[in-house]
């Protein structure tokens, strides 16, 4: 994976980021090992420390624990904590600013309404 350098995340959210993706897709899976700090530095061409802060962020979000000489194990629970640490960001970050456009451009509660419901039909 490559990191964007020039992203407004920070590296190490990008690559709890990266590792929250692969446990949704089921490449790590629940109670499973992932790679070490070392080998994760060596996958994103950055130093250990970074991996180091995104293992410590993945812990404090209770998406990896680790097994003191054995590494870094993905939590039994993590899809979960996952769907909703993402679903929380959504709501607090994102859909205000999607909110604001709609004033902005004066998209009323029908239109986007309308255009939501299309949009979910091309996904089925």
């Amino acid at each position: 994976m490559s990191i964007d350098f020039k992203k407004r995340n920070p590296i190490y959210v990008q690559i709890a980021e990266h590792i929250h993706e692969k446990i949704l897709l089921s490449v790590y899976e629940e109670e499973a090992k992932i790679p070490s700090i070392r080998e994760q530095a060596v996958v994103f061409e950055v130093n250990p420390n970074t991996v180091q802060r995104s293992y410590e962020l993945l812990q404090q979000q209770e998406v990896i624990f680790t097994k003191r000489g054995l590494g870094y194990f993905v939590a039994s629970n993590a899809k979960e904590r996952i769907f909703a640490l993402r679903k929380d960001q959504f709501l607090k970050s994102q859909l205000p600013e999607v909110f604001k456009q709609l004033l902005l451009l004066g998209i009323d509660s029908e239109t986007f309404q309308k255009h939501f419901e299309a949009y979910k039909k091309t996904l089925k």
